[in-house]
C-alpha cells in the first residue's frame, strides 16, 4: 500500500530523529518528538472514543499543537476539520453542524465563542482547550492499536476562507493529502536541507497542503508565524534563516512596505519564492527581487483541485509577466468560449480542469458538489484563463468578479494590475456598481504605499493610456486598507459596500 501522509514524519524521526521539524514563537520540536507526541494523542482520541471517519474539529491559530492534532487525527483514521478562528458565530455553526464533531480542540481565546456557536446547533461534541504543551493532558497515555485509514478515506475538511459568501467544506482524503505535497515538492526541487516559511493559516488549505506538508514530506524544518505580521515575518526570515516563502501577493507588498522602514537591508537567504491565491503585483515583485535577490514564482490552483499550474524554479527562474505558471504533468486543462467551444491558444475561456489531486467533494453538501462538477467529471474552476502557445497559464479573472459593461467584459484583474504600476498605489480592487445606462460601471479602491501621495487624475489619465476607455475606473476611492477574508485574500464584494458608505455619506 502506498504511504499515508500520517507515516511522513515517522519516517523523517527515522532517519534524522533531532532534526528540527517545526520552528514558531521561539519554541522547536524535532522530528522524534513531534512523532512520538502525535502517535501519544492519536491514542488518546481512540481511548476517548474517537473511531475511523469520525471528525475531530480543530479552531486554533497556527502553532506547533496543531500539528500534532493534524497528524493525531489522521493516524487515528479520523477527519480533521479545521476552522479558521476568526470565524464569526454563523460560520462557526454552520461548520459545527456541517461537520458534527466527535471533539473540538480550541484555543483559550475561542473558547466562549466556541461554546455559544456549538449551543446554538444542538449537538452533543466535547470541547477540550488546547495551548503550549496543552493537549489532552489529563487523558492517560496508554497504548492502543490503531485503526488504519485507507488512502480514499476522507482526511480533511477545510471550510474555506469565504470570498464568496458561505464557507464551503471542502474534503480530501488521506491519499490526496499525501500525493499534493509530494508533486509540489518535486516541481520545487524542496530537500531536507530547506527551511519553508509558513504564515499562512493551517486552517487554510494552502498553509497545510501546499507548504506544511510540501516541507515535512521532505524532512525540511517549517518555520510557522502564528498569524502573519510584517515585523515579525521579516525576524523570521532572517532568524531562521529561511530559503522557502510561499505568500500571498499582500504579504510581500506589507514586507517591502516595512523593509522600506529600515535603516540597514535586511540579509536573506531566499532560493525561492512563490506567491498564489490573488492577482500578482508585478511592481511589487520586481522589487522584492531587488531587495530579496529571488524573482516571485507563482502557483495557481485551487481548494477543491490542486496542482494545476506552478513554476520550475530550475527550468523558470524568472517568471513570465502576469503567469501562474506552466501546466504540470497530469493536468488536464480546458477554456470554454460562451458558445461552449473549446478556446484556442491565446484566446480566454471559462476554465474547466482534471487534476491528480480532486476534491472528495463538500462535506454534507451533494448539491454543491454536483454544481461543481460537469457531467463528464471535470471541475469547474470559476476562473476566465488563458494559455499562451508555450503552455503558460494567465488567469483573466474569477467569473463571479467579472464586470459587464455596456455587454463588454472587464476583468478586475487587469485593471488592477493597470493601477498597481502607477506610482505610490500599493494595493487596489475593482469592483462594478451599478449603471443606469450600461449595466455597471467601473470603481476602483486604491491603497496608497505608506508616506504616498496619489494624484487621481493622473491615475486616470495613465489608466487611460494603458487600457481600452470601457476599462477605465470611473471612480477611483482611497481607503487606508482593503477588506480581506480569513486567508489574507482582498475580497471585493466588500469593497462595493463601502463605496456606498461613502456616497452615502456624501463624501464622493
Amino acid at each position: 500500500m502506498k504511504a499515508l501522509i500520517s507515516d511522513c514524519i515517522r519516517q523523517a524521526a527515522q532517519f534524522h530523529p533531532d532534526k528540527t521539524a517545526i520552528v514558531a514563537d521561539g519554541r522547536r520540536i524535532n522530528y522524534s518528538e513531534l512523532d512520538q507526541r502525535a502517535q501519544s494523542l492519536a491514542c488518546k482520541l481512540v481511548w476517548m472514543g474517537v473511531k475511523r471517519g469520525e471528525r475531530v474539529a480543530i479552531v486554533s491559530e497556527n502553532s506547533i499543537e496543531y500539528f500534532i492534532v493534524m497528524f493525531a487525527v489522521w493516524r487515528a483514521a479520523g477527519v480533521l476539520a479545521t476552522i479558521f478562528p476568526t470565524f464569526g458565530a454563523t460560520e462557526l455553526t454552520y461548520a459545527f453542524r456541517n461537520a458534527t464533531p466527535r471533539l473540538i480542540l480550541v484555543e483559550q481565546e475561542r473558547l466562549a465563542a466556541v461554546q455559544s456557536a456549538l449551543l446554538e446547533t444542538g449537538l452533543n461534541a466535547e470541547v477540550r482547550v488546547i495551548g503550549p504543551d496543552q493537549l489532552l493532558e489529563d487523558v492517560e497515555a496508554v497504548n492502543v492499536a490503531l485503526p488504519v485509514a485507507m488512502l480514499g478515506d476522507p482526511g480533511i475538511i477545510s471550510y474555506t476562507s469565504g470570498t464568496s459568501g458561505r464557507p464551503k467544506p471542502v474534503t480530501h482524503t488521506h491519499g490526496s493529502l499525501a500525493l499534493g505535497p509530494q508533486i509540489y515538492a518535486s516541481i520545487w526541487h524542496m530537500t531536507e536541507h530547506d527551511v519553508f516559511f509558513v504564515p499562512m493559516p493551517l486552517a487554510w488549505l494552502a498553509g497545510v497542503v501546499t507548504t506544511s506538508l510540501v516541507a515535512l514530506s521532505v524532512g525540511a524544518t517549517v518555520a510557522l508565524a502564528r498569524r502573519f505580521k510584517d515585523a515579525d515575518a521579516l525576524r523570521v526570515l532572517v532568524e531562521e534563516r529561511v530559503t522557502f516563502f510561499f505568500g500571498v501577493t499582500t504579504m510581500y507588498v506589507k514586507l517591502l512596505q516595512h523593509i522600506k522602514t529600515l535603516p540597514v537591508a535586511p540579509e536573506l537567504l531566499l532560493r525561492c519564492c512563490i506567491a498564489g491565491g490573488e492577482p500578482r503585483n508585478e511592481p511589487a515583485f520586481e522589487e522584492w527581487q531587488r531587495v530579496a535577490g529571488t524573482a516571485v514564482l507563482d502557483c495557481y490552483a485551487s481548494a477543491e483541485c490542486f496542482p494545476v499550474a506552478t513554476y520550475d524554479p530550475s527550468i523558470d527562474p524568472i517568471p513570465r509577466l502576469g503567469s501562474g505558471g506552466r501546466l504540470l504533468d497530469g493536468v488536464q486543462l480546458r477554456l470554454l468560449k460562451p458558445d461552449g467551444t473549446e478556446a484556442a491558444a491565446g484566446e480566454v475561456g471559462e476554465a474547466q480542469v482534471r487534476s491528480p489531486v480532486m476534491m472528495h467533494g463538500y462535506w454534507g453538501e451533494p448539491d454543491l458538489t454536483e454544481a461543481a462538477f460537469t457531467d463528464d467529471g471535470w471541475y469547474r474552476l470559476g476562473d476566465y484563463l488563458r494559455i499562451d502557445e508555450d503552455g503558460y497559464v494567465f488567469v483573466v479573472g474569477r467569473a463571479s468578479d467579472m464586470i459587464i459593461r455596456g455587454g463588454a467584459n472587464v476583468s478586475p484583474a487587469e485593471v488592477e494590475s493597470v493601477l498597481v504600476r502607477f506610482a505610490g498605489v500599493a494595493e487596489a480592487a475593482v469592483v462594478g456598481l451599478p449603471d443606469a445606462v450600461f449595466g455597471q460601471s467601473v470603481a476602483a479602491a486604491i491603497v496608497p504605499a505608506v508616506g504616498a501621495q496619489v494624484d487621481l487624475n493622473a491615475l486616470k489619465i495613465y489608466c487611460s493610456s494603458e487600457l481600452a476607455h470601457y476599462k477605465v475606473p470611473a471612480l477611483v476611492v482611497l481607503f487606508g486598507t482593503l477588506p480581506r477574508n480569513n486567508a489574507g485574500k482582498v475580497v471585493r464584494r466588500h469593497v462595493i459596500p463601502m463605496i456606498e458608505e461613502l456616497r452615502e455619506k456624501g463624501t464622493l
